[in-house]
């Protein structure tokens, strides 16, 4: 019965996401412009680190390696299992020695729900850097427990789930179908607004309420200053043409955008550095048909616009923008770690107990799946490829990767394979309850605790001085 009654509200938010579809949009083909953006020609987009500062020069940090981490979609079930994940990566082990690899952590790479999980450990560091705290002392860890600065919860309650943290990581969307009713969102030609405006105020904030922006995170080339944060690209996919877009500064600029629409109102932007976190988070959830896609305005000789949706039509894990990132020339001569943690419930197979095939709307919905399922089931591959070739070509500076899901949960004890097959329940929803989040939090405990002979194994060959 719940499930019946999900997918009937899944039909009436896409439902009157359509119906309050701008009139002036809505029967507008997606055709090109005359002249492409900046030389764009509508291929995927590689992120040009060169326009920002090394960001191995942040403070404390191992300049002769490259760390990057992929948080795959998922909704609220992405969101809470690669949040515990980090939390977990913030306290490894590594030959008796505690280790926090977190902090090593030089980018992210997320899709829809997984830049939640990033969103909230970034935002709770900026957070605490805003309210003047040592960066040495902040740990994940304590803000998902205590709150944003380490204080009780406003209740005086000390459970973990009263923290306002771990309450945005659970009823972030809260206020999605609620807004698609609003009277004020008819007529508005980007109608997440709702969504991307709950973002903004529940957890992509700094100390004083006000909205992170590219600039709290990325620092240009040749700034004074030297960056205090990992760079963290968001993932969306072009509706036109179903190219994945990173967005960041760099890509921004590059496309000329020029406008985004920003709590219900359409603003003009000139410096790239100045955009809105939750508007490419929000780009990145635009799950089709549910959540409306981010429209972006782009500089050129006729009015011209990009519209996004989720970065999981493109790549569900984030890992294509990953491998650019390591690949990069900037980071050649340096030792490489990818970790991807991959959040996907399902593990299908091409059989069938039954003779007859499937019905007609089943296959339909299958089929709006397999390029995802396809994906999944490869990317281990590709990913080994492109590291064998590393190893085989650069000796001296060696690759390796970590998969973290909910595969790595079980273990021979029966507790751990009820909570794997519980865990593999949890639906790509828009909210889920303490008790589910609690769950996905040992879950990821579990497997990063399963996982962790293999861990050591890569941090020791690239974070050599982890073990010392």
């Amino acid at each position: 019965m719940r499930s019946v009654l999900g997918a009937m509200c899944l039909l009436l938010a896409g439902a009157v996401a359509g119906c309050v579809t701008h009139p002036s949009t809505a029967r507008t083909p997606l055709a090109p412009p005359a002249v492409w953006p900046s030389g764009w020609t509508g291929g995927e987009v590689a992120p040009d680190l060169s326009q920002y500062a090394p960001v191995n020069a942040r403070p404390g940090q191992s300049a002769g390696a490259t760390v990057v981490v992929c948080i795959s979609g998922g909704g609220m079930r992405a969101a809470n299992f690669g949040a515990a994940v980090l939390r977990e990566l913030e306290q490894v082990r590594i030959e008796g020695r505690p280790f926090n690899l977190l902090r090593e952590v030089d980018y992210f790479s997320t899709v829809s729900g997984g830049g939640i999980a990033a969103g909230a450990y970034l935002a709770a560091r900026q957070r605490d850097r805003e309210l003047g705290h040592d960066p040495e002392s902040f740990r994940f860890a304590r803000a998902l427990w205590r709150g944003w600065d380490g204080a009780e919860s406003e209740s005086g309650d000390k459970a973990e789930d009263a923290s306002p943290l771990r309450i945005a990581l659970r009823h972030n969307f809260q206020a999605f179908i609620w807004g698609l009713l609003d009277p004020r969102n008819l007529g508005v030609q980007d109608r997440g607004d709702t969504l991307q405006s709950s973002l903004d105020r529940r957890l992509l904030h700094g100390a004083a309420d006000r909205s992170l922006k590219f600039g709290d995170f990325f620092v240009p080339a040749g700034a004074t200053t030297p960056p205090m944060m990992p760079y963290w690209f968001p993932n969306a996919t072009t509706v036109g043409n179903g190219a994945i877009l990173p967005l960041a500064p760099d890509t921004l600029s590059g496309l000329g955008v020029n406008g985004y629409s920003h709590r219900r109102h359409w603003h003009s932007l000139s410096n790239v550095y100045d955009f809105p976190v939750s508007v490419a988070v929000k780009a990145s959830a635009s799950f089709p048909g549910v959540i409306p896609a981010t429209t972006l305005g782009l500089r050129a000789p006729t009015p011209t616009y990009l519209h996004l949706m989720d970065g999981g039509v493109g790549d569900n894990l984030g890992v294509l923008t990953a491998m650019h990132l390591l690949t990069n020339s900037v980071h050649a001569r340096t030792r490489k770690l990818l970790i991807v943690i991959d959040a996907y419930q399902r593990d299908p197979a091409p059989f069938s107990s039954r003779r007859l095939p499937p019905r007609l709307l089943n296959q339909v919905l299958n089929a709006a799946n397999l390029p995802l399922e396809s994906w999944h089931a490869g990317y281990e591959n590709e990913i080994q490829w492109q590291e064998d070739e590393i190893n085989r070509l650069t000796p001296e500076y060696p690759m390796r990767h970590i998969t973290i899901g909910f595969n790595d949960i079980e273990n021979d004890r029966e507790s751990t394979k009820k909570l794997a097959e519980y865990t593999r329940e949890v639906g790509t929803r828009l909210n889920i309850s303490p008790r589910t989040q609690t769950l996905l939090f040992g879950a990821a405990r579990r497997a990063v605790r399963n996982k962790l002979p293999a861990i050591a194994d890569a941090v020791k060959v690239v974070l050599p001085e982890a073990g010392r």
